[in-house]
């Protein structure tokens, strides 16, 4: 669903029209970024993981404006993982910006704001090699009409639609919820953190795969 689908489901589980002031597109908006904010929380963090290769600033430079990757990356959230050229290639150890001109071995430092980070890597990183990096980035907020949340499955879009229809119910101190609609967002909530999870590489929650033997 767009954003502007999204609220038009609010505003039906509400049983109210698109000219009630009490619910104006801005709150609507503000109430379903709140909740698309609450599931990513509530998320196995490998759901969000990206891969890429980044390019240095130069051929002799050991600094990488992520903005000016490709794909661009403008709101870093983590790295997870740093190494040379593939994912086969030797890992790099992330320090601290102080600790990087004297350590020795492959390594990196984080710098600057999320929205302008900088990779800076060590002396004993060679000058321009290509970065395999595993990393998490921010998702965009809902702002426009046309926008999508679009690192939750469609199929579960009625989820924040629910969470927001919850906080509208909340939002007077003086009705909430009917049971019908609380129950069926305890649900889809429940099937939604179970399909991520099934997706987690974490070793507790992966499926195993018969005949395989774990080393």
């Amino acid at each position: 669903m767009t954003l502007a689908e999204l609220r038009t489901a609010v505003r039906a589980y509400l049983g109210v029209s698109d000219t009630d002031r009490a619910f104006t597109n801005t709150r609507l908006t503000r109430w379903l970024n709140d909740a698309l904010n609450e599931l990513r929380f509530d998320s196995p963090k490998s759901y969000f993981q990206q891969r890429a290769t980044w390019a240095a600033d130069s051929s002799t430079s050991h600094v990488y404006t992520l903005a000016s990757q490709s794909p661009a990356v403008t709101a870093l959230q983590s790295i997870i993982e740093l190494r040379l050229d593939s994912t086969t290639g030797a890992k790099l150890r992330e320090v601290s910006f102080e600790q990087l001109p004297a350590w020795a071995g492959l390594a990196y430092a984080v710098t600057g704001a999320d929205e302008a980070a900088t990779v800076t890597t060590n002396e004993d990183t060679p000058a321009g090699a290509t970065l395999y990096v595993v990393y998490e980035a921010w998702p965009s907020e809902l702002s426009g009409d046309s926008d999508t949340p679009s690192w939750l499955p469609s199929r579960f879009h009625d989820v924040p639609a629910l969470m927001a229809t919850q906080m509208a119910f909340a939002s007077g101190g003086e009705s909430r919820m009917p049971d019908e609609y609380a129950r069926k967002l305890m649900d889809r909530r429940a099937e939604l953190l179970t399909h991520q999870r099934r997706r987690s590489v974490d070793a507790m929650l992966t499926r195993a795969v018969e005949g395989a033997t774990l080393t």
